[in-house]
């Protein structure tokens, strides 16, 4: 089955909410029906990603019970990644030098409100803000005016302010937002460390709510660091599972699903996470679309040069991840470069994780009616068990964080998964 898709128009409020609608199964592994003869495999190309970041370090994720808005209930998750800095001098004044900066943010919010709909509309009150020690350097971009914890500089983001739409009744929305600076000038000779510290992600992340809710002079709901004088809760986020050293369980639970059922079949729930959200942390904005798996599916597989190669998949717009069983295939490089309909136009260096290898490749998909859009593939294998997939808006090198990162509790969540056929 091809990989298609199509892209919403963005839509633009007091930030930019980037939601890729993509249509049709986008395939971690599609196969093309069996022919007489095996296809003569294609030669793999080779490329080197570049530095592999540390992602535990660049991201916060959190969790707000019974936010209230308009006397309407929800509660939010949250994820913010430190995001991207950089500088330029060629239309900066002499000795100043132009930093721009832009942070992801991705949020979901579920109704709790008994018995009536709401609406992002009744959430504007909902404020990101993202606080430096006061000697940072970033704090000669950021400033110091404003109000902030004492001791600290940084920025407060209306991020919900203009937000629009309807959430049905016990029902979850989510919205990916990057928020984004104009160039602003800085000396040039601390533009590099300015930059730098940008990049690494502030000191402090805190959730506030603007219309006087939470505690303290900043309205705190929640904040990354307790050591603030307020009665803030401090939830960093998961450390990242580890990818347990025996894969005997996750690969006999595949195996176990790739026997129940037809060659192909959708599935009731995806077996890695509840939500594409919850692998998430760490990416741009426009690295998944709406944080619900649109598409779940068991492919048994019928591709004549890799028969015997099936999995299970779970796709959310453009966003792929599979586990697959790679009976009979010899070389993971080679399989890589000929998958049928997703082939990799390039294999990076095998990176090791794990008990595994990990490879990445740069790609774009451009839709039968619609614009070309960037992608990362990736695949992890250990023997004959594999995770295979992609992400839209990433690097090979952010691609290789959020697999170190997200492999461990997905290989947790599929050898404890039960999902039925959907018939």
């Amino acid at each position: 089955m091809p990989e298609s898709s199509r892209r919403v128009p963005t839509v633009t409020a007091t930030l930019m909410v980037l939601a890729f609608g993509l249509s049709g199964c986008s395939l971690a592994h599609p196969h093309s029906a069996q022919s007489e003869e095996a296809p003569q495999l294609i030669p793999v190309t080779r490329s080197t990603p570049a530095a592999v970041p540390d992602l535990g370090s660049s991201f916060t994720q959190g969790v707000i019970a019974n936010w209230v808005g308009d006397d309407y209930t929800f509660d939010a998750a949250f994820t913010m990644a430190a995001g991207q800095a950089s500088s330029e001098i060629a239309d900066a004044a002499p000795g100043q030098a132009n930093v721009k900066w832009s942070m992801p943010i991705s949020i979901m919010v579920t109704n709790t409100t008994p018995g009536r709909i709401s609406g992002w509309p009744h959430m504007h009150g909902f404020e990101v803000a993202a606080y430096w020690q006061s000697s940072s350097p970033a704090c000669q971009y950021l400033g110091s005016g404003g109000s902030h914890p004492s001791g600290y500089c940084g920025h407060v983001f209306r991020s919900l302010q203009g937000a629009t739409g309807d959430i049905a009744i016990s029902a979850s929305e989510s919205i990916q937002a990057s928020l984004d600076f104009d160039p602003s000038p800085v000396p040039e000779a601390s533009a590099t460390a300015v930059v730098a510290a940008l990049s690494a992600g502030p000191d402090v992340w805190v959730i506030a709510d603007a219309d006087g809710g939470g505690c303290g002079s900043q309205h705190i709901m929640w904040a990354s660091d307790s050591s603030l004088s307020c009665a803030a809760v401090s939830s960093l986020g998961p450390s990242g599972a580890q990818v347990p050293t025996d894969l005997s369980v996750p690969a006999a639970r595949l195996a176990s699903m790739l026997k129940e059922g037809p060659n192909f079949a959708r599935l009731s729930a995806c077996p890695f996470s509840k939500s594409s959200f919850d692998l998430a942390p760490g990416m741009l904005s426009d690295s998944f679309q709406t944080g619900a798996w649109d598409d779940v599916y068991i492919d048994k597989g019928t591709d004549s040069a890799f028969p015997k190669v099936g999995g299970v998949a779970c796709s959310d717009g453009g966003m792929t991840v599979g586990a697959y069983q790679l009976t009979g295939v010899k070389d993971v490089e080679s399989y890589l470069s000929n998958i049928p309909s997703a082939s990799w136009p390039t294999v990076s260096d095998p990176i090791a994780i794990a008990s595994g290898q990990a490879w990445v490749a740069s790609d774009s998909i451009t839709p039968v009616s619609g614009s070309k859009y960037d992608i990362t593939r990736f695949a992890w294998a250990n023997g004959s068990f594999a995770i295979v997939g992609k992400l839209v808006g990433s690097t090979p090198s952010r691609t290789v964080a959020w697999l170190k990162y997200n492999l461990g509790s997905m290989m947790t969540n599929l050898s404890q998964a039960s999902p039925t056929v959907v018939k």
